[in-house]
């Protein structure tokens, strides 16, 4: 979408730039310098800018229509309070938080601006024009667990782990975002089942149990690690009952006492005692297209070339795996995916654990100190189960924008 009109600044400093017709606004600061119209989503649009104090490329998002809905108004507060206090290089950084220039009563806009990141994993899973090679999935692998490993010790769950939540850029710099489904551990959430995209939801929740534990986020993760390396969802399924079939054809039938929750919905229970006893495949037999990406001489390429011009690399490198033979490095993702795919919540792999493996022994260096990825206090917002009116809210915002504002200097 083409930039129409920019003006200003105008009285309160701030320039106004028009993307089509009229359609897309935005008021900001004199700072930004809006470039381009990256997208638009269900809570507004957004468009990328440089920020001329920093000389840094920046995305800024535009809320649109903020207290039409209170619900929607407290996810969109819930994931500015998360931003704010997380502080690390694999989440999402919030760079500048402001509202629309209208009286603190009637506003209904917010600016929200963070890092630019040039991509996201769903892009580029989805290009017909690119495969990730080995270190690809290795490296994003290992940046999205620092980043859980960071915010599970804040005690944050993240609770929407999907490939458009994963953002990239051209030296294959992972950043986490979209908290809006993120929880600190400990509040009564009774929608817990319906979180997470259905391919990426763990047997306990699609069982309808009742609690959600930091380990609801590593069986995403072991999703989305074998998904990096063919471009398909390990777990596709249809529907509610499909998913669950798809599970147990890789996993096998539970056992109803060792592996399912004491919350798991008698419906769920009565549903698997009537399968046929399934012992479950192996990997290879379940996704024998994955194993054959560790036979093809390409795989342990370093950085390639579709992918440099796919998402603007300009001179990035992955490192190449030690070497070894290729059935001994699928054994070792082997371990390290059904470390993270049980259906018993309490034996999945953590996020310290899993980036020990040795899977990751090829990308992980000094600088994936164990201890390092940990947050140096608890999130805790105490009002999380607090229905607050439209006028609360409209305060609470700028509350909010005022402390961000005190201190980060803006």
């Amino acid at each position: 979408m083409m930039l129409t009109k920019v003006e200003g600044p105008n009285a309160a400093g701030n320039k106004v730039y028009v993307f089509g017709v009229n359609d897309y606004r935005l008021e900001v600061p004199e700072r930004y310098n809006v470039q381009h119209f990256v997208g638009r989503g269900a809570y507004g649009f957004v468009c990328s800018a440089v920020d001329a104090v920093t000389n840094e490329p920046v995305a800024i998002k535009k809320v649109t229509h903020l207290f039409d809905d209170a619900v929607d108004a407290k996810r969109v507060l819930r994931e500015v309070k998360l931003l704010a206090y997380l502080n690390h290089p694999n989440i999402l950084s919030l760079k500048d938080l402001f509202k629309s220039p209208d009286p603190v009563d009637t506003y209904n806009e917010l600016y929200v601006v963070t890092d630019l990141m040039e991509s996201d994993m769903d892009a580029i899973l989805r290009s017909p024009r690119i495969r990730l090679a080995a270190g690809h999935g290795q490296y994003f692998t290992l940046q999205l667990l620092c980043a859980l490993q960071y915010i599970h010790s804040a005690h944050v769950l993240h609770r929407d782990l999907k490939p458009g939540n994963l953002l990239t850029d051209s030296e294959c710099n992972l950043k986490l975002g979209d908290f809006g489904l993120a929880r600190g551990v400990g509040h009564d959430d009774t929608m817990t089942q319906y979180v997470f995209t259905r391919w990426y939801r763990p047997p306990e929740l699609l069982l309808v149990c009742k609690h959600c534990s930091y380990s609801a986020d590593m069986w995403a993760v072991g999703c989305l690690a074998a998904e990096m390396f063919t471009g398909k969802p390990l777990f596709p399924g249809k529907d509610y009952i499909n998913q669950i079939n798809l599970i147990v054809e890789l996993l096998g039938v539970p056992d109803l006492a060792r592996d399912l929750p004491p919350s798991t919905s008698q419906e769920a229970v009565h549903y698997l005692s009537s399968l046929p006893p399934i012992k479950g495949k192996t990997l290879e037999e379940y996704a024998p297209e994955l194993r054959r990406r560790f036979d093809e001489a390409t795989f342990f390429d370093g950085f390639d070339t579709e992918l440099e011009e796919a998402i603007g690399a300009e001179g990035a490198t992955i490192a190449r795996p030690q070497p070894r033979p290729p059935e001994d490095y699928y054994a070792e993702f082997v371990d390290f995916i059904f470390g993270l795919l049980c259906y018993n919540p309490e034996k999945r792999r953590m996020a310290k654990e899993s980036i020990a493996h040795a899977w990751l022994s090829d990308v992980r260096g000094p600088q994936e100190n164990i201890g390092g990825c940990e947050a140096e206090r608890v999130y805790c917002w105490d009002a999380e189960g607090t229905a607050f009116t439209i006028p609360q809210l409209r305060q609470l915002f700028v509350e909010e924008i005022e402390k961000f504002t005190s201190t980060r200097g803006h």
